[in-house]
């Protein structure tokens, strides 16, 4: 032969077949067991496919990976999966003990000494599937990249059952490859993700709606990262292993759904960015139960608005009322959630301070002959007073009035007294624990103070009346019309004296 081929590549083959160790290399890397005419009949068809019933799994192996080395980077991406598939099977079925029969055999006919180590064999063989490993690695690297990860995903996803089942070892090995020649791409991929969750946060304060375009790009961005990433993360879910490449870039994106919702009350982008991370990492058990748990946050928290919504629209409609007041000439008496009117002067709700309502029933010889209604209602500057003639209009407006804004007014007394600060009505003075009232005496009065449990109240001519159970000369009194929030005072002194805490503040 070394008439016709290279001189010096026939000497090296011939010492290699003289050499035991060396022939044993060579013998593994082409067809032991099967007959000279058979294996030229195999080597005319090693760049099609290879159906051989019979022949051992080393045999067709060899001939698969000389194939793949081989194979036109323009062949249809169905025929690399096809191909690289089976060399995966094939290498995964070598059996040592069938090698080592097959190849003594083929040394009886030769004259040369049999194998007697399957240790060697063994060795040899592992050396062999370093070698497909790099064929295949090699091969893929010729192709475009765009199919050289449609080609690993489909590989790796077919080899690991989708990532259940632990893959054989020249996947693990062909992805470790892969990820070697993928890492630039990767961390080019992660810068830009970075930077467009840095702009999403500084965006932020601009609102929802402003955060729809970065949060397209974001998304176009982590999908196109993800692809290039899944076969590693499959292989690494395979293995019981996490990519810690993906696990860290999921823990920023869900940062920036955290701060979003957490610090903007942007809920939708908070569903947004935890549906796109469990679609695209869903290779990752700890990052999947992470984001399970704040799918359910975040359904709970849309159920928790929609119900505020809905009680905010249901507020809203039991306080708007609307009446013209006048024989001839109207006036609008209103109340909305924009404020409450009366003629051309608006009051918003959240100025009003104080407020007062009440009737008086007038008598003419004994006899009843009318009910003069009155309400007032204003700001720190302003009170506006109204008469309204007609009962269902008083009473519709003070039921309105008492919803839109007293709840509110409430609530500040008693976080003001809560804070330690005394709050005056007329010549009552109350503080957290207790009120400051008057001793009427004949000559000048003076004050005295009782704590909540000393207390008791009643009504005495139009005036809500509070005073000392023990002392019936230390009282203080405020009269519905002429005082403001006399209504409210006597409501929250009303719930107090039915508590046993000795704060106000408690009601809270």
């Amino acid at each position: 032969m070394s008439l016709s081929l290279d001189g010096n590549a026939c000497s090296q083959a011939r010492a290699a077949l003289t050499n035991p160790r060396k022939r044993l290399a060579a013998e593994i890397a082409w067809m032991p067991g099967i007959a000279p005419g058979r294996a030229i009949a195999l080597l005319n068809r090693m760049e099609s496919d290879l159906p051989v019933e019979g022949a051992p799994s080393l045999v067709l192996a060899n001939l698969m990976s000389a194939g793949i080395e081989r194979l036109n980077p323009e062949r249809d991406m169905e025929e690399w999966e096809r191909r690289i598939l089976g060399m995966v099977d094939l290498a995964a079925s070598i059996d040592a003990e069938d090698v080592l029969v097959a190849i003594n055999e083929d040394r009886a006919i030769a004259a040369f000494p049999s194998v007697s180590s399957m240790e060697a064999v063994e060795q040899e063989i592992t050396e062999r599937q370093s070698h497909y490993k790099a064929v295949v690695s090699s091969a893929l690297n010729r192709l475009p990249h765009a199919k050289l990860v449609s080609v690993m995903n489909s590989v790796v996803m077919e080899a690991t059952a989708n990532g259940e089942e632990q893959a054989p070892l020249l996947v693990d090995e062909m992805v470790d490859s892969y990820e070697l020649t993928v890492q630039p791409e990767l961390q080019r991929g992660t810068e830009t993700v970075r930077n467009l969750i840095g702009r999403a946060r500084a965006g932020a304060p601009a609102g929802e709606a402003a955060m729809n375009s970065i949060l397209d790009q974001l998304d176009e961005a982590v999908r196109a990262w993800d692809r290039v990433a899944q076969p590693i993360q499959l292989s690494m879910k395979s293995r019981g292993q996490e990519h810690e490449m993906s696990h860290d870039l999921a823990r920023e994106v869900r940062s920036l759904g955290v701060n979003l919702v957490n610090e903007h009350d942007m809920l939708e982008c908070g569903k947004r960015t935890t549906g796109l991370l469990q679609e695209v990492f869903a290779e990752l058990p700890e990052v999947v139960e992470r984001l399970g748990e704040d799918a359910a946050a975040l359904d709970a928290l849309f159920r928790k608005r929609k119900k505020a919504r809905h009680e905010a629209a249901e507020w809203e409609r039991s306080i708007t009322f609307r009446a013209e007041l006048g024989l001839v000439f109207k006036d609008t008496l209103a109340i909305s959630p924009q404020g409450v009117q009366w003629k051309d002067r608006v009051f918003p709700l959240e100025t009003i301070t104080r407020v007062r309502w009440g009737s008086v029933v007038q008598y003419v010889n004994g006899i009843r002959s009318g009910t003069t209604y009155t309400i007032s209602f204003g700001d720190n500057r302003q009170l506006a007073t109204v008469h309204p003639r007609k009962e269902e209009v008083f009473l519709g407006f003070q039921a309105r009035l008492w919803k839109a804004v007293v709840p509110r007014i409430m609530t500040e007394i008693v976080t003001a007294l809560g804070g330690g600060q005394k709050v005056t009505f007329g010549d009552m003075v109350l503080d957290d624990r207790g009120a400051e009232l008057t001793r009427h005496k004949f000559f000048g009065n003076e004050r005295a103070y009782g704590t909540w449990s000393q207390l008791h109240v009643w009504h005495d001519n139009g005036a809500f009346v509070v005073g000392l159970k023990d002392d019936p000369k230390v009282y203080s009194s405020l009269s519905y019309l002429g005082a403001d929030n006399t209504h409210l005072v006597e409501a929250l002194l009303r719930i107090k004296l039915d508590n046993s805490d000795p704060r106000m503040s408690s009601l809270l």
